[in-house]
């Protein structure tokens, strides 16, 4: 009998050390296991973190009556992307159409007057504002028309190109805005 009640201790405690270890696994990887569970891929989800820049965007483009303060977000996260001060594509907006409410008929996403020497209409024309503000981005952030602002970043070089014929009243006006947005 006390080699069968030893027999049974044995197995028993075998037993509660597995379920022990296994308790304790579970804990560990409960410890490692993030509170919110990521989506399954394919799920198109754009978290944006709140950012004061987007704030205060979305609240310079709101008092012009602006139809640009919807992308506020985005021109922040373009401008992050390509090393841009996040205040210059909304200040060349604003002062090119007029905050993005007098775009070419033929170009009614365009709010930087980018010309284009191809287009019958002598306008980029851009799918959506959001293409516009990432267009403008990359090129300006990354094409070889703009290595001396991208160089030295200042604005005059950018005028330089950008707008040659009034460049110092283009650089006065994006000056402006740039200084009300910060």
């Amino acid at each position: 009998m006390v080699g069968k009640l030893k027999k049974i201790l044995s197995i028993s405690l075998f037993i509660l050390i597995i379920y022990g270890l296994y308790q304790y696994r579970n804990i560990q990887s409960l410890e490692k296991t993030p509170l919110i569970s990521p989506l399954p891929a394919g799920d198109e989800v754009y978290a944006i973190q709140k950012d004061r820049r987007i704030e205060i965007l979305e609240a310079f483009f709101t008092k012009y009556n602006s139809p640009l303060a919807q992308y506020s977000a985005i021109f922040i996260e373009v401008a992050d992307q390509y090393g841009l001060d996040w205040t210059l594509l909304p200040a060349i907006a604003s002062c090119e159409s007029s905050f993005g409410k007098k775009t070419p008929s033929c170009a009614p996403y365009n709010p930087f007057g980018r010309v284009s020497t191809s287009s019958p209409c002598r306008f980029y024309r851009f799918k959506s504002f959001a293409h516009a503000i990432e267009f403008m981005g990359k090129e300006i952030g990354n094409s070889r028309t703009y290595v001396r602002y991208q160089q030295t970043r200042e604005l005059s070089e950018l005028a330089e190109i950008y707008n040659p014929g009034r460049k110092e009243a283009w650089l006065t006006n994006v000056t402006y805005f740039q200084r009300e947005l910060k």
